[in-house]
């Protein structure tokens, strides 16, 4: 990947990361209801969805600023692939560590399981952060604080996202488009300040390349 001459836009950056968001959410819930039945396989495949169409949405912007952009389509496949089982094994350390102690049915055990959910998740994508930089890395430099945006902008999203949703929860579908178009106009927002700044400093030659 090297960039060009074309600078890249933050509104289509931004607009492409949401629009990615909601398309992998829709296409990842119906294929889990339409094919998957375990929990785990279908967190891994939903997973691998929602980040491919992230990644293939953000790749018609980040194309006309970079050359070999394709790659940027490899790195969200297999970074979210490798989250989704970072985020399994987080939740099911977590879990058994509550579950070792005494537990409560009823609110307690609520806050339990979203915690675990929560650890599960920011695990998981401080392991797409990973990947992700240690591709990065090869081709730019200054990448650094790709390792903090991706981990924090998704969840920070997520959870604005949540609290603007939540008055209507029978609406749990529309909920979900829309949480998902939320924490994807903010994690573009943050992924586009971290890679811009990257694009600046490119490496004479990646060993990728």
């Amino acid at each position: 990947m090297k960039p060009t001459d074309q600078k890249l836009s933050l509104c289509l950056w931004v607009l492409a990361t949401a629009v990615g968001s909601c398309i992998g959410l829709w296409i990842a819930l119906s294929a889990i209801v339409a094919y998957i039945n375990g929990i785990i396989s279908g967190i891994i495949v939903g997973t691998v969805i929602f980040g491919t169409s992230v990644g293939i949405a953000q790749w018609f912007v980040l194309k006309r600023s970079v050359v070999n952009a394709e790659w940027w389509i490899i790195m969200n496949l297999l970074s979210w692939g490798i989250g989704a089982v970072a985020a399994i094994v987080v939740g099911q350390i977590v879990w058994s560590t509550i579950s070792g102690s005494e537990s409560d049915p009823g609110f307690v055990g609520l806050m339990w399981a979203l915690l675990t959910i929560a650890a599960g998740l920011f695990g998981g994508l401080i392991a797409v952060g990973i990947v992700q930089w240690l591709i990065l890395r090869h081709f730019f430099q200054r990448t650094w604080t790709w390792l903090f945006v991706v981990p924090f902008s998704w969840p920070a999203g997520i959870f604005l996202a949540t609290i603007l949703t939540s008055p209507v929860p029978e609406l749990w579908p529309v909920n979900s488009l829309i949480a998902a178009a939320v924490a994807g106009v903010i994690a573009g927002f943050l992924t586009y300040s971290s890679l811009s700044l990257a694009l600046q400093r490119p490496k004479a030659r990646g060993p990728l390349i």
